[in-house]
């Protein structure tokens, strides 16, 4: 976390993916978009960020992933005719 704030500090737009525990305890992925903010002569004064919640997108990736797998150990016997 330290690297992204000083390349924020020195002028740096990034995004990054980070998990999360919530406060429910649960598992959350989160997308992490900073930006920034300067002054009228150009000096770093703070940053903007925006934190989207990607979690579902995280569980469908991972879904995408295992279906195939799970389709090639376990292939579906056809019935004899």
């Amino acid at each position: 976390m330290d690297k992204v704030q000083e390349r924020r500090r020195s002028g740096v737009s990034d995004a990054y993916e980070l998990s999360i525990t919530g406060k429910n305890g649960k598992l959350l992925w989160v997308l992490i978009s900073g930006a920034p903010i300067y002054d009228d002569y150009g000096k770093v004064t703070g940053s903007v960020g925006i934190h989207h919640d990607i979690t579902l997108q995280k569980q469908e990736a991972c879904l995408c992933r295992m279906v195939p797998r799970c389709l090639h150990s376990n292939p579906v016997q056809q019935a004899a005719p």
